[in-house]
């Protein structure tokens, strides 16, 4: 899969959830969107959502408000299998009666990595990629093995600043020109926004 060709929702629907056996679905992101309204379709078909919380030396990363709109929509969070490290997987795995569909890749759990690469458009859109590997094991491995209670998550305070926020929404057209011999770097910038180096 890539999103130049489909979105990961066209791919998911194409695949994984043809098969209406899936009852539960592991997801491994460092990135989540702020509403669980991306998780939809798999509210839709009654497919339990589980998701690893970002969790790290004792402190979730994800802010108060976003864990609790996860869990009010039924969203189930486990421990993470290694705390200590920070998380990078993308990893979306579904199992059903014969069958266990994972796909791994660079799809984080975000609008602009599922909604697909659209040229000369006004959203914020990722390119990403991704692999669907379909096993048939009578006792698939299970990713998560203890459900966590958000209620005794440990929230650090948010540091976010202008330059975060404009950082994804505006991204500047910036050019760049380097003058290997006389070691000189300039550049040109159309961004709405004050771009210094």
């Amino acid at each position: 899969y890539d999103s130049f060709q489909m979105t990961i929702t066209e791919i998911l629907e194409l695949y994984d959830l043809n098969d209406s056996t899936i009852r539960k679905v592991e997801i491994i992101s460092p990135y989540f969107k702020s509403s669980p309204d991306i998780l939809q379709l798999f509210f839709d078909r009654k497919i339990q959502v589980r998701i690893q919380a970002p969790i790290k030396n004792g402190y979730c990363l994800a802010e108060e408000s976003m864990i609790n709109a996860y869990s009010e929509a039924g969203v189930k969070w486990y421990q993470p299998v290694e705390e200590s490290r920070s998380n990078h997987s993308k990893v979306y795995r579904f199992y059903g009666e014969k069958y266990t569909y994972t796909i791994i890749g660079s799809v984080n759990l975000t609008a602009p990595a599922w909604e697909g690469y659209a040229s000369r458009s006004k959203k914020v859109s990722n390119i990403e990629s991704a692999m669907l590997f379909i096993e048939k094991e009578e006792t698939p491995f299970r990713f998560f093995k203890r459900e966590l209670d958000p209620a005794t998550f440990t929230y650090i305070t948010s540091n976010e600043s202008d330059e975060n926020q404009f950082e994804r929404i505006d991204i500047p057209d910036i050019h760049f020109t380097i003058d290997w011999p006389n070691q000189k770097l300039t550049w040109t910038s159309k961004a709405i926004h004050p771009c210094t180096l």
